[in-house]
């Protein structure tokens, strides 16, 4: 059976306000206790998280997403216990993203310029970050924004990758090796060294391109549908991903 992938994205700046009545239909007490710990900007992409997650999850399985609780693993890969539906959350200081498939997925996000208060960008020091492989493809782009641009997917890759094996992001820099064609349209990926998966990667249609969106299955999946929030609802728009993984 063809497994049905899905994803949703929406940029915090577009989301409306949320109730308390709200919170108290998308929160189970784990949830609310942890939200009431966070400041206001952290709390309102985990609300809207979980609201994607769970109203996606809601409408595949048939179900209200009132009352739905997550379980985690050990690693704190949140799934629905007894339920066949897969599903991963990621978000940047800038958006949220969710991830629905029938089968295993991992989803990241992250802004292109994204920085840790007073250090150093990340990119400026790849080897630190990533595998020796792929931090020369950074160290060769010709300028500080390509720099950038191939580091942040190179991240997301790894994190996606990650949530997908449900494992620890401190192993796979050490082992993960990728290599990538941007002569093709989507642009190529292979993996030189460590674990295998599939991935599809989006950049220019997402916020003007400041962001990138990487999505990892032990697979390949087709293409999924992309669900974006616009003007106070999600709308499934066409978008072709900018890097696919080769199918070898």
């Amino acid at each position: 059976m063809t497994a049905r992938t899905a994803l949703y994205y929406g940029a915090i700046d577009l989301f409306p306000a949320f109730t308390t009545e709200q919170q108290r239909v998308y929160f189970d007490k784990q949830e609310a206790s942890r939200f009431d710990r966070m400041r206001p900007e952290v709390g309102k992409r985990f609300f809207w998280g979980r609201k994607l997650a769970k109203d996606a999850l809601a409408k595949r399985l048939g179900c209200s997403p009132g009352g739905m609780t997550f379980s985690y693993t050990a690693n704190g890969k949140p799934f629905l216990l007894g339920e066949p539906c897969h599903f991963s959350i990621s978000h940047c200081s800038t958006a949220v993203a969710v991830a629905i498939s029938d089968c295993n997925i991992g989803v990241d996000l992250e802004q292109l310029e994204r920085r840790s208060g007073k250090l150093e960008p990340p990119w400026l020091q790849p080897e630190n970050f990533l595998h020796p492989l792929s931090a020369a493809l950074v160290e060769a782009a010709s300028s500080s924004q390509e720099k950038a641009r191939l580091f942040m997917l190179l991240w997301t890759l790894m994190e996606s990758q990650v949530k997908l094996f449900d494992s620890g992001i401190h192993r796979v820099i050490k082992t993960l090796a990728i290599d990538l064609n941007s002569h093709t349209q989507p642009a190529e990926l292979r993996v030189l060294a460590g674990e295998r998966c599939f991935w599809r990667s989006y950049n220019k249609g997402l916020a003007q391109g400041t962001e990138v969106l990487s999505v990892a299955s032990h697979r390949q999946l087709p293409k999924p549908e992309l669900h974006i929030w616009q003007q106070g609802g999600l709308k499934k728009v066409e978008l072709e991903p900018d890097l696919e993984s080769v199918v070898e």
